[in-house]
């Protein structure tokens, strides 16, 4: 059985900032999007 490689990022992008209190609340970063090699942040799509 092979995983979507977009969706096995999403999944883990997701897990990871489900248990992040410090990026969001302290460091107002918020995950957009995960795909593979890459994870987007508000930040990162306006640089």
């Amino acid at each position: 059985m092979s995983l979507d490689p977009r969706k096995l990022a999403a999944q883990v992008g997701d897990t990871m900032y489900a248990a992040d209190r410090a990026s969001p609340e302290f460091m107002q970063i918020e995950l957009v999007s995960c795909a593979p090699g890459r994870a987007v942040t508000p930040r990162s799509r306006a640089m």
